[in-house]
Order: C-alpha cells, then sequence, then structure tokens
C-alpha cells in the first residue's frame, strides 16, 4: 500500500512520508509503553520508555526483561515446574491374518503355513 514504507531507499522522501514515519513510531512508542505499565507496573515508563534501549543486555539493566535465552530454554525451564504432555497423531494399528493366526493358531504349523499363503495373497490384493 501507499504507507507500506514511507521512508525507504528507493522512495522519494517528502514531508508526507515523514510525517507518516513519525506517525508509525509513535504509535509503536505509545503500544510499547502500554506493554510495559501494564506488565511491569513498578517501572517508571518515562525512564524506560525513551527508545534508547535496543540490546538485551540493557533490557535487563532497565528490568524490562528478566532474562535472555532461546525458546527451547524458556521452554525446558517452563517444563520443570508443569505438567508436560505429548500430542501425536493417532494411527489404527493394523491388525490382519498374520496377528490372527498368532493369537488363536500358535504352533499348529500346518494351519500357519497356509495362514501364511492367504496372508501373502491379501496383502497382494491391498
Amino acid at each position: 500500500g501507499k504507507y507500506k514504507a514511507p521512508v525507504g531507499l528507493t522512495n522519494e522522501i517528502t514531508k508526507e512520508s515523514l510525517e507518516k514515519y513519525q506517525l508509525m513510531i509513535n504509535d509503536v512508542q505509545a503500544a510499547f509503553k502500554a506493554h510495559i505499565e501494564k506488565h511491569r507496573p513498578s517501572l517508571d515508563i518515562e525512564s524506560v520508555g525513551t527508545g534508547e534501549v535496543w540490546l538485551g543486555l540493557h533490557a535487563i539493566e532497565y528490568k524490562l526483561v528478566d532474562e535472555i535465552c532461546t525458546s527451547s530454554q524458556f521452554l525446558r525451564n517452563k517444563m520443570k515446574n508443569a505438567e508436560v504432555i505429548k500430542v501425536s497423531k493417532y494411527t489404527q494399528p493394523k491388525v490382519g491374518l498374520g496377528f490372527m493366526r498368532k493369537a488363536l493358531l500358535g504352533p499348529f504349523s500346518k494351519i500357519n503355513s497356509f495362514c501364511n499363503r492367504i496372508d501373502k495373497i491379501v496383502r497382494a490384493i491391498e
């Protein structure tokens, strides 16, 4: 759209584009301040919401974050104090003649041999 990148390397910088860019920056800063006020109410928003903190180490200094870690480390830490379940796709076990043969006929070798032949025929048809 028209304001996708109001100030960039290839487009002409106009007074209108700079004003739009400033509005976008103001919106981001307002959202940041609202987020910090909601989740870190003990912080003085005027001292930390100046737009000067960009690095994680500085964010720790200003108490904007508790720690810096990878998403895997974060999840492993959370798993220590949580009930963890595994969700996986269920596949219906195949119950064919081979299973039935073993369960019902056991050691009867001639019948087993016959069932093996039937099993092969059924697999060939499938």
